[in-house]
């Protein structure tokens, strides 16, 4: 995908994060969660916060949306046998 994309370029985060659509008001929001990689030895935040930027431009970039960039602990995702479950949808129906 074009987000796998984008964050394989990235060095201190893993490929495993977890889109969450939700809304604003009257508008659509995307939150993107990415695993910080276990073996980045910084609590920096400033270069967090650098790392968070560059994701936040990087995806505007190339899906040519605005999305929230989320840093987590590493596995702090939950994981799953078989094929993730990438998106979480919290939107009203």
């Amino acid at each position: 995908s074009q987000i796998e994309h984008v964050l394989s370029k990235q060095e201190g985060i893993t490929l495993n994060y977890q889109i969450i659509a939700d809304k604003k008001g009257y508008l659509d929001k995307l939150e993107i969660d990415v695993e910080l990689d276990e073996h980045l030895i910084s609590d920096d935040v400033s270069y967090l916060g650098n790392l968070k930027k560059e994701l936040q431009h990087a995806l505007l970039n190339n899906l040519y949306i605005n999305v929230e960039v989320k840093l987590v602990a590493p596995k702090s995702l939950q994981r799953s046998e078989g094929k993730a479950t990438r998106v979480v949808d919290k939107r009203a129906k």
